[in-house]
């Protein structure tokens, strides 16, 4: 039992006195609002990049749902998405505005550029879609934590003479979020970046030994041909097949990615906390290293299990994990990705290893919790209390009722898992974590992504479109929303038969809205998009006044410029993708060296894509599909130098983000926060 292994526990004392002491010792860097929400805006790219870095136990699951329905194909069809997402990360958009604006919350943001009634709904509309969102969370962690420690479900408590059973989940929850509640509220934004840069330091070098164990075990023409069983599992061109996460799933985050980047709040602390403009574009750069690092980490666990219980070469290693699962031959088809995961890796590693794995679970349940109750719970006070005072009040005021918000989030969020936990019991959940994320995400994002880029890059963007854009957008995710229910949409599409008895679409799609979330979140992009266009054209207002909203020209403040950054408009080809004067050398090499490895895998799919198209012509004779042996050796490619990026990757990250990490109690202790910088607009006549 990893309960009570002493490996786990070793691990799990060093996570938890560590985030403690740090946490502790932050708490005295907190003198204002700006420190509590932003760290004072002081955070170097290493150590934005390395703490926002963090994957939950909620997404790890997410990531092991995806790749255990649908093979690696998902990779090849992310990369259709990769020039978008170098764009975006190189030269900053969304993010370099941002940061220029000064404000410490989105949303902050918007009552500069819109209105303080449209910052209010917005922020409110954003507060109820995350928090929904993110409330799932702690009951996935409980249910993967349940496992991976072989808890039982319940327990026995006594008091006196009366004896009860407990709910082991529930404490578990309980105490994860208890925990992460401490570190918000004790240090804000300060102990939350510390203390996930420790964490997320530690995690990523127990789950590298993991990794080495399991390359070491299982070779790679064994795991291809285990996967290969199902064709659409290695052939990105037969996903048809795949109901969820095909080709239409990654389109749409494409379209996604631009709308929406920087939009939703879940990291609302870090988007604010770059010591410059420079610092929060670098970490995007930085970010898409420290993707590809935690990407391989994730992604082939649920595939090598997958491999192991299809692959008969590999039935010494499928006896004993379906002999875990209940003992039938397709025991594993009823079991969730999390239950198959979990047992294989339980039963395919050291004891000490998983121990670590077990131990860092927690941390990155914490780390997740940690941000999203400060998130959140900061919005709420920013974005809808505040606004609503007509006086200002003090900063210990303020911060006391930041840290009352934030502790409200956190019960809610536990109600809310423990609900979810006992309907569990009576009714079948079926819709996969990464949609649930989309259908409840899209509730705000529908909306927000065409505000956020008009506010900022479309002087001719109005109060008007925003408000129409946000509201269709949140109409039509939440309506989308309920009908992913399976009870409501059934009873909803009966009622409509009776109005069109003659419909057959309707009959054959009695037990579920054929419509997934991401389809949904489409829609509503779109919708909102157009509003937002149309409404600004058709009903105009005086051009905003841009330069002085982002600081810009005779706006510009001294302390966000950069030494060698240019006051002139960019000027060459270079400058308009991103590249700057603000770049040192080894800045300017990673930009290159990061736009070039990109690339190349995105030429990678463009080859096969016109392979495929070139064979489904008949222009290749005797070929009806690309042979197995090539989609086998380019996944191999692929996975050894991924896990040649994470070793790299890891240490240059980890290095720079520990003298960032260094050099931040200097800089907050050299920039003290300003009294009035607590995310109030005073000064409206940039309009």
């Amino acid at each position: 039992m990893v309960f009570s292994s002493p490996s786990f526990w070793i691990f799990f004392c060093i996570l938890l006195f560590g985030m403690l002491a740090v946490t502790i010792w932050s708490n005295k860097y907190v003198k204002g609002v700006a420190d509590f929400l932003s760290a004072n805006r002081m955070a170097r790219k290493y150590l934005l990049t390395v703490a926002g870095g963090m994957t939950g136990g909620a997404g790890m699951v997410a990531t092991w749902e995806m790749y255990y329905s649908a093979g690696v194909t998902p990779i090849w069809w992310d990369q259709i998405g990769v020039p978008v997402g170098l764009v975006v990360a190189v030269t900053g958009f969304i993010s370099y505005r941002f940061r220029e604006t000064r404000a410490l919350t989105l949303f902050q943001f918007f009552e500069m550029r819109y209105s303080r009634k449209f910052r209010i709904f917005a922020g409110f509309l954003s507060w109820i879609s995350g928090v929904i969102n993110y409330a799932i969370m702690p009951l996935v962690v409980a249910e993967l934590t349940l496992g991976l420690l072989g808890l039982p479900e319940t327990f026995p408590v006594s008091i006196g003479e009366i004896t009860f059973q407990c709910n082991m989940a529930m404490v578990v929850m309980f105490f994860n979020l208890g925990l992460a509640l401490f570190i918000a509220i004790v240090g804000g934004q300060i102990s939350i970046m510390l203390t996930d840069f420790y964490q997320e330091v530690i995690c990523k070098i127990l789950i590298a030994v993991m990794l080495c164990f399991l390359v070491a075990r299982f070779c790679w023409n064994d795991v291809f041909a285990g996967l290969a069983v199902r064709n659409e599992f290695v052939n990105p061109f037969n996903t048809t097949k795949i109901d969820q996460f095909n080709i239409w799933y990654f389109l749409i985050g494409v379209y996604g990615s631009i709308y929406n980047a920087k939009s939703w709040g879940g990291g609302a602390g870090y988007d604010s906390s770059a010591k410059t403009p420079h610092d929060a574009q670098m970490s995007g750069v930085l970010g898409r290293w420290r993707h590809l690092a935690t990407q391989v980490c994730y992604i082939l666990p649920p595939l090598i299990a997958y491999a192991v219980l299809h692959n008969p070469d590999l039935a010494e290693y499928a006896a004993p994990l379906r002999d875990s699962l209940g003992g039938d031959v397709n025991a594993e088809a009823t079991k969730s990705a999390m239950v198959v995961v979990t047992s294989f890796l339980q039963l395919n590693l050291p004891g000490w290893v998983f121990g670590g794995f077990a131990a860092m679970i927690f941390a990155c349940s914490v780390s997740i919790d940690d941000t999203c109750l400060h998130t959140w719970g900061s919005i709420f006070v920013q974005d809808f209390l505040l606004p609503l005072q007509k006086k200002k009040i003090d900063a210990k005021r303020h911060i006391r009722w930041l840290r009352l918000s934030i502790t409200s989030v956190a019960v809610f969020a536990f109600l809310f898992s423990c609900g979810l936990y006992l309907l569990e019991k009576h009714y079948d959940f079926e819709i996969p974590i990464f949609m649930y994320y989309a259908v409840t995400g899209s509730i705000y994002l529908g909306g927000a992504g065409i505000v956020i880029f008009g506010g900022l890059y479309w002087k001719r963007g109005t109060t008007l479109a925003a408000w129409v854009s946000m509201i269709s957008g949140g109409t039509l995710s939440f309506a989308g929303a309920l009908l992913q229910t399976k009870a409501l949409w059934h009873a909803f599409a009966l009622k409509l038969l009776e109005i069109f008895p003659d419909c057959n679409w309707l009959a054959d799609h009695l037990d579920q809205f054929p419509i997934n979330g991401q389809v949904i979140y489409f829609i509503a992009m779109a919708v909102a998009t157009l509003s937002y266009v149309v409404l600004s054209l058709v009903f105009p207002q005086p051009p905003f006044n841009l330069d002085r909203m982002l600081h810009r020209g005779k706006y510009r403040i001294a302390d966000d410029k950069t030494p060698g950054e240019s006051t002139e408009a960019r000027r060459n080809w270079k400058e308009m993708i991103g590249y700057s004067l603000e770049f040192g050398k080894f800045d300017g090499f990673l930009f290159w060296f990061t736009i070039c490895y990109c690339l190349i895998w995105w030429v990678c799919l463009l080859i096969g894509t016109c392979a495929f198209l070139m064979i489904e012509a008949g222009w290749i004779p005797g070929v009806d599909e690309i042979p197995l042996f090539v989609w086998s050796a380019y996944w191999k490619t692929y996975f050894v130098v991924q896990l040649v990026i994470m070793v790299v990757a890891t240490a240059w990250l980890t290095l720079g983000g520990l003298y960032n990490a260094y050099l931040l109690p200097g800089d907050m202790r050299e920039h003290l926060s300003l009294a009035n910088d607590d995310g109030t607009v005073e000064d409206k006549k940039g309009k």
